[in-house]
């Protein structure tokens, strides 16, 4: 993305630039890596406070952030040369620019990021309505890898079942009085239980992310596992797919496809530090599939950031 941006900037490819991804987190790290300002790009999602400090450097924080943060925009504003959308304008809402290329980006290290291709893909091709290039969309994406090999069936089994023990732990506890719920909750630093939370003394079970987890599951450990099996399902809801794969290097890829390869402990170290403060926001048992390269590779890192941080 950030390629394509210097690009479009430099003049060196055609057209306007509109990137629909769900992570402001993830469009702040592209402008900051391409260097842009409003005045080449504009951001579309939600105006509230958390995506306002996403969108402002810590300077800007520590000021005026109304004033010297990247301004969040509205899908009617002008366009411009690069265009941000998250989940805010993936649906009913129309942007007008002849000149617009519509660009869908799904990153393997955040599941928000990843969409069912028979629902919000489809919505996310129609919201451009007048540009000359608009019967090409491109998909830019990365896919996951799991040593595991649950079923999406065999995954909702296990998803129920953790589910059907929350809701007994809550009724078993709901069912004491207030007095002991008090102090048996009150002796409980954090919870550890998927799917819980505690509300005004009681044990609430949510069981939209027990949903959440299998449709993320379906997601990510079919759709996106590989580039077979995602064009597959592109072809199957009625698209015309042609397949450019680029390989970005990472120190972990590297080490994975050459057990020998020369990667200094730095390199391995800030990769494995990145991934473990931007974790999959979905659960499942095994670890980011670098993390185990990394950790094979040298099992100081581990140690060394579990100790240091």
């Amino acid at each position: 993305m950030v390629y394509l941006c210097k690009q479009v900037i430099a003049q060196d490819r055609t057209g306007n630039l509109h990137f629909f991804v769900n992570s402001v987190k993830f469009i702040s790290e592209v402008i900051e890596k391409a260097s842009l300002t409003p005045e080449v790009a504009k951001v579309v999602c939600a105006d509230n406070y958390e995506n306002n400090i996403k969108l402002a450097s810590v300077d800007r924080v520590q000021n005026d952030l109304t004033l010297k943060g990247f301004p969040i925009s509205t899908p009617s504003d002008p366009v411009k040369k690069i265009n941000f959308y998250t989940s805010t304008a993936f649906e009913g809402c129309d942007i007008y620019d002849p000149l617009g290329r519509t660009y869908i980006v799904s990153d393997a290290g955040r599941a928000q990021t990843m969409m069912d291709i028979s629902t919000l893909f489809i919505q996310i091709c129609g919201r451009l309505r007048d540009s000359i290039y608009k019967q090409e969309i491109v998909h830019i994406y990365s896919v996951t890898r799991y040593s595991e090999n649950l079923t999406l069936e065999e995954h909702t089994q296990a998803t129920k079942e953790t589910l059907g023990k929350a809701l007994s732990l809550a009724e078993d506890v709901n069912r004491m009085s207030e007095e002991s719920r008090k102090v048996v909750l009150g002796k409980i630093p954090y919870l550890n239980e998927e799917y819980v939370s505690i509300e005004d003394n009681r044990l609430i079970v949510d069981k939209n992310l027990a949903n959440i987890d299998i449709v993320n599951f379906k997601i990510t450990k079919q759709i996106y596992k590989t580039v077979i099996t995602l064009t597959e399902e592109l072809k199957r809801n009625g698209f015309g797919v042609s397949v450019r794969s680029i390989t970005v290097d990472s120190p972990a890829e590297k080490v994975e496809m050459n057990p020998n390869a020369k990667v200094s402990f730095q390199e391995l170290f800030d990769e494995y530090a990145e991934i473990k403060e931007r974790p999959l926001t979905f659960s499942l048992n095994t670890p980011h599939f670098k993390l185990a390269v990394i950790e094979a590779k040298n099992p100081l890192i581990k140690e060394a950031y579990q100790k240091l941080g």
